[in-house]
């Protein structure tokens, strides 16, 4: 009779446990909400016939504030006139003027003056297998939700090449993503922006669930650079490098200033705490630094072991033709 007892307790609480309606709830985010941050891009040129447009780009982006839309740079390139179209207001269409972008990130940063409720950033790393919602607008089906999870984190050391660059950070996923998908979000199951859909590899050019999306410590950094100086803004050492044999190699200096820490010969085994692998390693942690932040090397010099700090008034801003200025 104890043991009856004991088994009806288990079978008639344990469902109300699980299947609660308040648990199911905390459970789900609400992504027919969020996908009223999400826009349509439209890139054109100017037709042969007065007041005609020619279209050469589609695809997705989203607010990151209330003023600016984050996407895919090679969704904003190519093209004269940039229009986006939100969900949320009868799909009426609203200029855009482009404050920045950056082929090496894959990013470009929009200013609009149609005000939008911008999606939570998540600063701390994805965890393989997590569920993730990738929103977007594939093959022109507008305002389209599918649904993977994390299959891999590509972080430094290693990166994944896209066109001439590789790009360290990439969180792969396996959410379908198609054409129309790039610039659109990928979301965790908080409703946190975990990247920004890039690319795909594929033998056919169709999804295959390898997809690739640009990580979120990439976006909240750029987007800093924009808010702050208003546009991309990347510094550059002053220095030539070779990576030999595991070894990352001072092989030239370019002015007095650098010429007065460092030497020929010199190995960077660490910059800003960060173990410099390959090159991979190098350009990402430039591409994350702070302008305003000095930069603090660990050297190898013969026997030696040398700490070196470069201030920021001695860094060099890179001169990028892919960056867009605000003006």
């Amino acid at each position: 009779m104890q043991l009856k007892k004991q088994l009806f307790a288990l079978f008639f609480f344990v469902p109300l446990i699980f299947f609660s309606p308040a648990t199911i709830a905390a459970a789900q985010i609400d992504l027919n909400k969020l996908l009223d941050s999400i826009v349509i891009i439209k890139l054109s040129n100017s037709g042969p016939e007065p007041r005609t447009e020619v279209g050469v780009g589609f695809g997705a982006g989203f607010y990151i504030t209330e003023n600016i839309i984050v996407t895919a740079e090679h969704v904003a390139s190519g093209g004269e006139l940039l229009r986006i179209i939100s969900r949320d207001n009868l799909y009426r269409s609203f200029p855009g003027k482009i404050l920045a972008k950056d082929n090496k990130t894959d990013l470009a940063f929009i200013w609009v003056e149609e005000k939008g409720v911008p999606l939570q950033i998540r600063t701390d790393p994805v965890t393989i297998g997590e569920t993730v919602y990738a929103l977007g607008h594939p093959l022109g089906i507008e305002f389209s939700v599918t649904k993977g999870i994390v299959s891999r984190k590509i972080q430094i050391p290693s990166g994944v090449q896209r066109g001439q660059h590789y790009i360290a950070g990439v969180v792969q996923i396996d959410a379908a993503i198609n054409g129309g998908n790039s610039g659109g979000p990928i979301l965790d199951e908080n409703g946190k922006v975990v990247g920004l859909a890039s690319f795909i590899a594929s033998p056919s050019g169709g999804n295959v669930g390898l997809n690739f999306a640009i990580g979120s410590i990439h976006i909240q950094r750029i987007l800093e650079s924009v808010v702050k100086y208003g546009k991309m803004k990347r510094i550059r050492l002053g220095i030539g490098y070779m990576y030999l044999n595991g070894r990352f190699i001072i092989k030239g200096i370019m002015n007095e200033e650098m010429g007065a820490l460092f030497q020929i010969e010199d190995t960077i085994l660490s910059m800003n705490g960060v173990e410099v692998s390959n090159e991979v390693t190098f350009a990402n942690e430039l591409i994350l630094k702070d302008p305003s932040s000095n930069v603090v090397f660990v050297i190898q010099r013969g026997l030696e072991t040398i700490e070196v700090t470069v201030r920021n008034d001695q860094l060099l801003e890179e001169k990028n033709p892919s960056l867009a200025p605000s003006d």
